[in-house]
């Protein structure tokens, strides 16, 4: 297993790629004393060790993006009567990170792994992340087991937690195992051992789906964009919209309801010991809420909708109870003339939420709608997964716990490096946006403005100096500058008081509201700002 990243792009996006994580101070490989490290433990894995139970016979699948190559959980699910019985299987990363190891070092100094496209600068040096820790397939790996019942209508038992060594049949995608869902006759999914753990993730997906809604978790429609690899018939790489598919959201609903019931295990276990983390998401402001809400009747009102259908009813009314904003978002419609409406009423929902923590203290978590909620599933990309096993462990008893002081001083240094590697990926995923704009849009310059393409989306937000658009052939969020609609347009604008209209304030020209559709076509580049200019294509033009 070596330590370098192969070239899934032509060299040119590659250097731009990579100069994104260089700009962050990010490396793809690791100084050779880690690699050392990481060599000895390859070297003595732990397979033997008499502590873990023996669960090979269990036909567990990974089940994740398809170019993923490190993998945190593995699934099975068999039926328990009318209900499942969940066996969750998660890298077992915090046996190979010890105190005082340069590697737990290394993995506080860089707190999480990052992604853009298709490269990953890991936390844990690849020979471990995508190498003994790993869960791959057709090989025995160490792994913390959670184990839970779940009833028909998707309600999870007790969950207990072992220690263990499984041995993963395969290495499956959401979308090949949608291909499975969609036409099982034919697939080569189809007859394998693992195959009944497939029946049953589609048939426990609906009731997890439910349940999510009934605790008000918001089905927000948030398609990602892809950076396609070059492959046999197609030897240039192409950026594509990606949407999340059933299986996907399924897997989503398991791994949150194993994070939520490890978070209760541990809040049942309050001995000063034991140093938990919890991730906690405030409930929106009232002030937040009501300015949503005036936000939403406002654009009913522009648009001229059916009350009936795009009104949020917050409060209760005679004959209809008040209704959350999962319920609210769920049931507008995702097509027709006012599809776009409900794309600008989504972000402005997003935009009503608080930011949510890492803390020592529990509390709820809002966008989940659940009680209390913890880190567990990524063991191997984020640091605070690596402690919170250990806590776990200790809460159970299956390790004994370390000195007090010094495990308080750890979680500090965790929680401080969880909060500061949520802000870098973040960053980056912005700065691979706009990489992912530069090239749509270079190429448009070396056009005539008369043969450029017009690009159309939808007008999520504005203010007095810009419009915010996502692209419909991508979805990207751009920003559309006052003055170079009015440069182009040759009349002046500005917004009304709600910021929901930015019309013509001398001379003529066309309106555009939050929720229309809007035609663009790029004019130039503003090389001292470093802005594309685009401006709207009139109607008649």
């Amino acid at each position: 297993m070596t330590d370098a990243t192969p070239l899934h792009h032509p060299p040119d996006v590659q250097a731009r790629l990579l100069a994104i994580l260089d700009a962050h101070g990010l490396r793809l490989d690791h100084a050779p004393a880690l690699e050392a490290e990481a060599l000895a433990l390859e070297g003595d894995p732990g397979l033997d060790d008499p502590r873990l139970e023996d669960l090979e016979h269990l036909p567990f699948v990974t089940i994740d993006y398809e170019h993923s190559l490190d993998l945190d959980q593995a699934l099975h699910l068999q039926r328990q009567g009318t209900g499942w019985t969940l066996h969750y299987a998660l890298a077992d990363a915090s046996w190979y990170l010890r105190p005082g190891s340069g590697l737990l070092a290394e993995a506080l100094s860089r707190g999480a792994s990052y992604y853009l496209a298709h490269l990953c600068a890991p936390m844990l040096p690849r020979r471990l992340c995508e190498g003994i820790i790993s869960l791959n397939p057709g090989v025995p790996r160490r792994a913390l087991v959670l184990e839970l019942p779940i009833d028909a209508q998707g309600l999870p038992g007790p969950l207990s937690v072992r220690r263990a060594r499984i041995r993963s049949r395969a290495k499956l995608a959401y979308s090949g195992v949608q291909a499975w869902c969609d036409q099982p006759a034919g697939s080569p999914l189809s007859g394998q051992d693992f195959t009944p753990v497939l029946v049953n993730l589609r048939a426990l997906g609906a009731p997890l789906l439910a349940r999510a809604r009934e605790r008000g978790m918001v089905p927000f429609e948030r398609p990602e964009v892809a950076w396609e690899p070059p492959g046999p018939t197609a030897p240039g790489f192409r950026l594509v919209a990606e949407h999340r598919n059933d299986v996907e959201r399924w897997n989503e609903q398991i791994s949150l309801l194993c994070n939520t019931e490890a978070a209760r295990l541990m809040m049942a276990h309050p001995r000063p010991e034991l140093q938990p983390i919890y991730r906690v998401h405030p409930h929106p402001t009232l002030a937040r809420l009501e300015a949503l809400e005036a936000t939403v009747s406002a654009l009913v009102q522009l648009h001229g909708l059916d009350d009936d259908t795009w009104t949020w009813r917050r409060h209760d009314q005679p004959g209809q109870p008040a209704e959350s904003l999962a319920t609210y978002l769920g049931r507008l419609p995702s097509t027709g003339p006012a599809a776009r409406v409900r794309q600008a009423i989504q972000r402005q929902i997003l935009h009503s939420y608080e930011r949510s923590d890492f803390t020592p203290e529990p509390g709820p978590h809002h966008a989940l709608g659940v009680p209390c909620y913890g880190r567990f599933t990524a063991p191997m990309r984020e640091i605070v997964g690596v402690f919170t096993h250990k806590e776990l462990l200790e809460a159970v008893g299956l390790e004994p716990t370390g000195p007090t002081e010094l495990d308080e001083r750890l979680r500090e240094r965790v929680l401080q490096a969880a909060d500061r590697s949520r802000e870098l990926q973040r960053s980056i995923t912005r700065d691979g946006e706009r990489l992912a704009l530069d090239f749509l849009l270079e190429g448009d310059l070396e056009l005539p403005l008369s043969q450029r393409p017009l690009r159309t989306g939808t007008v999520l937000g504005l203010s007095r100096t810009r419009l915010h658009v996502r692209l419909d052939e991508l979805p990207l969020e751009i920003k559309v500058y006052t003055a170079h609609i009015e440069a182009s347009l040759g009349c002046s604008y500005d917004s009304d008081e709600t910021e929901l209209t930015l019309s013509p304030v001398q001379g003529a020209g066309p309106a555009w509201r939050v929720g229309d559709a809007i035609t663009l076509r790029l004019v130039g580049r503003d090389a001292e700002r470093d802005r594309w200019r685009l401006a709207p294509v009139p109607p008649d033009a």
